[in-house]
Parts: structure tokens; sequence; C-alpha cells
């Protein structure tokens, strides 16, 4: 590992903490599961329960193998991005994983292949960093919505009186994911806005708010988005921070980048 590399691990380590949450008990995670900071087990062999001090060891240790994948795999278009580029390279691939069915690779990822290349020829151009945005999005929207799971989740929201998800008539997959996305994501706002402004963690508010976030975990885990995902995180989507990322690593003049700002 490059030295200008190593002496990054701290951020990455500090970031992954703040994207992902800790949660020192095991939990379902695609076909495997995951403790800690999101660390993976693919045959879902993970212990029940650890401790702390061991999440902060298995999160150093991703990043640590994290970061070797990417330079293994990407080379030099790694080493030589702008350091906020790099960290959402870290970030894409920290979720996609290095041993999923279609890992972040150059080979797997042609547009963001692309992008890259085109920044690290012309950094001085904003095109490119809207490209590169464009294509961080889609990790989000290449992942199909089942239906039949939308139609279930849909009817219990009406069930209990909340708004539902998204009505898929009329609407391709990229709109439906972006629709269950944004509703997904005002659930989250809501409810942490109340937890956070709850008179103490037992009152009927914060119970009520901290039942609301259980309710989007559990909807994203229905619908294979990661149920943990932004559930300890802050009011900031994790998109809209790296997009923001990128931005700033963009010269002035860049357009708006897409994606799920705060």
């Amino acid at each position: 590992m490059s030295p200008d590399i190593r002496a990054e691990i701290p951020t990455y380590v500090a970031n992954t903490k703040r994207w992902e949450g800790c949660r020192l008990t095991a939990y379902e995670d695609g076909q495997g599961k995951s403790i800690g900071y999101g660390h993976y087990y693919p045959n879902g062999d993970a212990p029940a329960r650890i401790t702390q001090a061991q999440a902060d060891e298995f999160l150093q240790q991703d990043v640590e193998k994290g970061l070797a994948y990417l330079q293994k795999e990407w080379g030099a278009r790694f080493t030589n991005a702008p350091p906020a580029v790099r960290q959402v390279m870290f970030d894409l691939m920290y979720n996609v994983g290095m041993e999923a069915n279609t890992p972040f690779t150059p080979d797997n990822w042609p547009g963001f292949r692309r992008a890259l290349g085109f920044v690290l020829e012309h950094p001085d151009d904003p095109r490119g960093y809207t490209a590169l945005a464009t294509e961080s999005l889609r990790r989000q929207t290449d992942l199909g919505i089942n239906l039949d799971t939308l139609k279930s989740l849909n009817k219990a929201r009406i069930d209990s009186g909340r708004p539902i998800l998204c009505d898929p008539r009329g609407k391709t997959q990229d709109q439906i994911k972006a629709r269950v996305l944004g509703t997904l994501n005002e659930d989250r706002v809501t409810a942490r806005e109340a937890l956070l402004s709850a008179s103490g963690p037992f009152t009927a508010a914060a119970v009520t708010a901290d039942r609301a976030l259980d309710a989007y975990v559990a909807e994203r885990e229905a619908l294979g988005l990661g149920g943990h995902y932004g559930r300890h995180d802050d009011l900031t989507s994790r998109n809209g921070w790296a997009f923001d990322l990128i931005e700033g690593a963009a010269p002035a003049g860049t357009a708006p980048l897409p994606g799920l700002h705060h």
C-alpha cells in the first residue's frame, strides 16, 4: 500500500463509522450476515455478538483489506484519483463488496471507469466529476425492486394509516426505485428529527420515533436495500455526502450533481 493511501486510513475508518453505524449483534445482510460496522460473513457464520473493541478491530482490518483491493483492481486510476474521489470509490466498494456477483471492478463498472479516466486526463473539466456522480448513483438505480414485496409493504402501510412507498403503475424500475428511496429517506429524517428532539430516551415520543426507525430498517431489508443503511447515521444522507465530496474535488463551475442530497 502506498504511503499516501496508508496515511488516509484514519479518515476511511472515521467516515465508514459515520456511514455504517455499529451493531454489536449479527444481522441478516443479503445472502450472509454482518456485524459491527458492516463486517460481512458471506456464509452467515457471524458470531452472535461482539464487543465494541472487536468491532473497531474488524473495521480496521476491513478498511486495510478494501484499500488493498482497490489498488489491486483499479491500480493507478485509484492511487492517482483526487482524495475525495478515492473516498467515494471506497464507499462504493464497501457496499457492493469484494465477493459479490458483480464486485466494484473496472470491468463491472465501465461507466465509472470511463468517467474516472476522463477526470484523470482532464482534471479541470467539470464534466468528468458530474459523470462520476451519475455513475456513483447507478449503484442504487441498477438494483430492481421486487413488485410483490412492494405491494405487500404498501398494503401494510395502508392498514397502519401510513402513505404507501410508491404506486408502481406506469413507472419504470428506475422511477420506482427513486420514489421508494425518497419515501424511505423522508421517513428516516422525520424519525431521526423526532428522536433528537425528544426530551429523553424513554419518553413516548422517543419510543415512537425509535419504532419508526425500526420499521424503516425492516422495509429496507424486505426490499433488499440493506436494512441498517443510515439507521445510526445523522440527518445527512450517505449519497449526498459522497456527491458533496466529488463536488468539492471538482473545479469551480461544475454543474449540480444528481443524487440524494441532504
